[in-house]
Protein backbone atom coordinates (compact mmCIF):
# COMPACT_ATOMS: atom_id res chain seq x y z
CA UNK A 1 0.00 0.00 0.00
CA UNK A 2 1.14 3.73 -0.50
CA UNK A 3 3.00 5.11 2.05
CA UNK A 4 4.58 8.98 3.23
CA UNK A 5 8.43 9.99 2.93
CA UNK A 6 9.76 12.48 5.07
CA UNK A 7 12.44 14.26 3.02
CA UNK A 8 15.15 14.67 4.36
CA UNK A 9 18.53 17.28 3.58
CA UNK A 10 20.35 15.31 0.45
CA UNK A 11 17.26 14.08 -0.73
CA UNK A 12 16.21 14.62 -4.66
CA UNK A 13 13.42 13.33 -6.65
CA UNK A 14 15.51 11.43 -8.55
CA UNK A 15 17.81 9.47 -5.69
CA UNK A 16 13.93 8.73 -3.79
CA UNK A 17 12.48 7.53 -7.30
CA UNK A 18 15.60 4.90 -7.58
CA UNK A 19 15.37 3.92 -4.95
CA UNK A 20 11.74 3.33 -4.54
CA UNK A 21 12.02 1.73 -8.21
CA UNK A 22 10.34 4.65 -10.05
CA UNK A 23 11.24 7.50 -12.87
CA UNK A 24 11.49 10.59 -11.30
CA UNK A 25 8.46 11.85 -13.34
CA UNK A 26 6.12 9.52 -12.38
CA UNK A 27 6.61 9.65 -8.86
CA UNK A 28 6.56 13.49 -8.77
CA UNK A 29 3.14 13.63 -11.44
CA UNK A 30 1.51 10.54 -9.33
CA UNK A 31 -2.06 12.30 -7.93
CA UNK A 32 -1.22 11.63 -4.45
CA UNK A 33 1.59 13.82 -4.43
CA UNK A 34 -0.37 16.87 -6.29
CA UNK A 35 -0.32 19.07 -3.37
CA UNK A 36 3.92 19.17 -3.02
CA UNK A 37 3.93 19.45 -6.44
CA UNK A 38 1.80 22.88 -6.25
CA UNK A 39 4.19 24.04 -3.67
CA UNK A 40 7.35 23.31 -5.44
CA UNK A 41 8.01 24.78 -8.19
CA UNK A 42 10.96 22.21 -9.24
CA UNK A 43 10.77 19.12 -8.43
CA UNK A 44 14.47 18.95 -7.77
CA UNK A 45 14.62 20.98 -5.11
CA UNK A 46 12.81 19.67 -2.37
CA UNK A 47 13.06 20.84 1.07
CA UNK A 48 14.26 18.70 4.57
CA UNK A 49 10.69 18.14 5.75
CA UNK A 50 8.62 17.79 2.94
CA UNK A 51 5.93 14.62 2.81
CA UNK A 52 5.94 12.78 -0.84
CA UNK A 53 3.82 9.57 -1.09
CA UNK A 54 5.46 6.68 -2.40
CA UNK A 55 2.50 4.55 -4.28
CA UNK A 56 2.65 0.87 -4.87
CA UNK A 57 4.67 -0.51 -7.71
CA UNK A 58 2.36 -1.72 -11.12
CA UNK A 59 4.13 -5.37 -11.95
CA UNK A 60 4.14 -6.25 -15.39
CA UNK A 61 4.67 -9.59 -17.12
CA UNK A 62 6.66 -10.51 -19.67
CA UNK A 63 6.73 -13.74 -21.31
CA UNK A 64 10.82 -14.96 -22.23
CA UNK A 65 12.25 -18.11 -23.91
CA UNK A 66 13.81 -20.50 -21.28
CA UNK A 67 17.74 -21.11 -21.31
CA UNK A 68 18.59 -18.21 -23.34
CA UNK A 69 20.06 -14.72 -22.10
CA UNK A 70 17.73 -11.90 -21.47
CA UNK A 71 19.04 -8.11 -21.09
CA UNK A 72 16.99 -5.79 -19.35
CA UNK A 73 18.33 -1.97 -18.95
CA UNK A 74 16.48 -0.02 -15.89
CA UNK A 75 15.09 3.37 -17.62
CA UNK A 76 16.27 6.75 -15.61
CA UNK A 77 20.24 6.17 -14.98
CA UNK A 78 22.43 7.39 -14.88
CA UNK A 79 21.54 11.13 -14.66
CA UNK A 80 23.66 14.17 -15.42
CA UNK A 81 25.25 16.79 -13.54
CA UNK A 82 25.58 19.92 -15.12
CA UNK A 83 28.21 22.84 -13.63
CA UNK A 84 29.36 25.89 -15.21
CA UNK A 85 32.67 27.59 -14.19
CA UNK A 86 32.78 31.33 -14.38
CA UNK A 87 35.26 33.75 -13.10
CA UNK A 88 34.43 37.35 -13.05
CA UNK A 89 31.30 36.91 -14.77
CA UNK A 90 33.46 35.22 -17.87
CA UNK A 91 32.91 31.42 -18.43
CA UNK A 92 36.10 29.58 -17.64
CA UNK A 93 36.19 27.96 -21.17
CA UNK A 94 38.51 24.60 -21.94
CA UNK A 95 39.60 23.76 -18.59
CA UNK A 96 40.72 20.70 -17.67
CA UNK A 97 39.06 18.81 -15.11
CA UNK A 98 38.76 16.06 -12.90
CA UNK A 99 35.27 15.11 -11.37
CA UNK A 100 35.22 12.43 -8.11
CA UNK A 101 32.09 11.16 -6.84
CA UNK A 102 31.48 8.02 -4.70
CA UNK A 103 35.52 7.13 -5.63
CA UNK A 104 34.38 7.36 -9.49
CA UNK A 105 37.18 9.23 -11.44
CA UNK A 106 35.63 11.17 -14.31
CA UNK A 107 38.37 13.43 -16.52
CA UNK A 108 37.23 16.04 -19.39
CA UNK A 109 37.67 19.39 -20.40
CA UNK A 110 34.51 22.21 -20.01
CA UNK A 111 33.31 23.60 -22.95
CA UNK A 112 33.60 27.11 -24.43
CA UNK A 113 31.00 28.17 -22.29
CA UNK A 114 32.46 26.73 -19.33
CA UNK A 115 29.94 23.82 -18.79
CA UNK A 116 31.00 20.57 -17.57
CA UNK A 117 28.57 17.59 -18.00
CA UNK A 118 28.83 13.88 -16.51
CA UNK A 119 26.46 11.08 -15.74
CA UNK A 120 26.48 9.86 -11.81
CA UNK A 121 23.86 7.34 -9.96
CA UNK A 122 20.67 9.04 -8.64
CA UNK A 123 21.91 7.95 -5.39
CA UNK A 124 24.76 10.52 -5.64
CA UNK A 125 25.79 12.95 -2.77
CA UNK A 126 29.47 14.10 -2.76
CA UNK A 127 31.40 15.26 -5.29
CA UNK A 128 34.79 16.40 -6.32
CA UNK A 129 36.10 18.63 -9.08
CA UNK A 130 39.72 19.57 -9.50
CA UNK A 131 40.72 21.97 -11.82
CA UNK A 132 44.27 21.48 -12.69
CA UNK A 133 46.48 20.71 -9.38
CA UNK A 134 45.69 23.59 -7.14
CA UNK A 135 42.11 24.54 -7.03
CA UNK A 136 39.63 21.45 -5.94
CA UNK A 137 35.80 22.61 -5.29
CA UNK A 138 33.74 19.84 -2.96
CA UNK A 139 29.58 19.33 -4.59
CA UNK A 140 27.22 18.62 -2.28
CA UNK A 141 24.74 16.70 -4.93
CA UNK A 142 20.97 16.84 -4.19
CA UNK A 143 21.47 19.38 -1.34
CA UNK A 144 19.76 22.49 -2.64
CA UNK A 145 16.82 23.74 -1.19
CA UNK A 146 13.82 25.78 -2.82
CA UNK A 147 14.12 29.14 -3.36
CA UNK A 148 11.97 30.72 -1.09
CA UNK A 149 13.74 28.42 1.88
CA UNK A 150 16.43 31.16 3.42
CA UNK A 151 19.31 28.13 3.07
CA UNK A 152 18.64 27.44 -0.26
CA UNK A 153 18.87 31.52 -1.44
CA UNK A 154 22.20 31.33 0.52
CA UNK A 155 23.45 28.22 -1.43
CA UNK A 156 22.72 29.87 -4.89
CA UNK A 157 24.09 33.15 -3.46
CA UNK A 158 27.68 31.01 -2.33
CA UNK A 159 27.26 29.45 -5.59
CA UNK A 160 27.23 32.77 -8.00
CA UNK A 161 29.98 33.90 -5.49
CA UNK A 162 28.30 36.00 -3.11
CA UNK A 163 29.57 34.43 0.04
CA UNK A 164 27.25 34.48 3.20
CA UNK A 165 27.67 30.72 4.93
CA UNK A 166 24.92 28.58 5.05
CA UNK A 167 23.71 29.95 8.89
CA UNK A 168 19.85 29.67 8.01
CA UNK A 169 19.34 33.06 9.24
CA UNK A 170 19.74 37.04 7.68
CA UNK A 171 22.52 37.39 9.48
CA UNK A 172 24.64 40.80 8.35
CA UNK A 173 27.26 38.30 5.63
CA UNK A 174 24.22 36.96 4.18
CA UNK A 175 22.62 40.85 3.90
CA UNK A 176 25.84 41.94 2.90
CA UNK A 177 25.73 39.29 -0.23
CA UNK A 178 22.05 39.72 -0.95
CA UNK A 179 23.06 43.81 -1.10
CA UNK A 180 25.84 42.97 -3.11
CA UNK A 181 24.04 40.31 -5.52
CA UNK A 182 20.84 43.26 -6.16
CA UNK A 183 23.55 45.52 -7.13
CA UNK A 184 25.23 43.74 -9.81
CA UNK A 185 21.78 43.41 -10.84
CA UNK A 186 20.48 46.94 -11.19
CA UNK A 187 18.01 45.87 -8.15
CA UNK A 188 17.02 48.01 -5.34
CA UNK A 189 19.73 47.64 -2.61
CA UNK A 190 17.99 46.62 0.67
CA UNK A 191 19.65 43.19 1.52
CA UNK A 192 16.16 41.61 2.08
CA UNK A 193 15.16 38.52 -0.14
CA UNK A 194 12.11 39.91 -1.50
CA UNK A 195 10.21 38.46 -4.89
CA UNK A 196 12.20 40.44 -7.15
CA UNK A 197 15.59 39.79 -5.59
CA UNK A 198 14.40 35.71 -5.53
CA UNK A 199 13.30 35.66 -8.74
CA UNK A 200 16.38 37.27 -10.69
CA UNK A 201 18.42 34.94 -7.77
CA UNK A 202 16.76 31.60 -9.84
CA UNK A 203 17.60 33.05 -12.93
CA UNK A 204 20.65 33.53 -12.21
CA UNK A 205 21.18 30.42 -10.96
CA UNK A 206 19.84 28.33 -13.44
CA UNK A 207 17.07 27.00 -11.27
Amino acid sequence: MPKNYKVKQGDSIVSIAYRHGFLPDTLWNHSANRELKSKRENMNTLAPGDMLVIPDIDTTAISCASDQKHKFRRKGTPIKVTLKLIEEDEPRANLEYTLVVDGQSRQGTSDGNGVVEEYVLPTAKKGVLKIGDTEQVTLDIGHLNPSDDLTGAQSRLNNLGYFCGSSDKLDEQTKAAIRGFQGDNDLEQTGELDQATKDKLMEAHGG
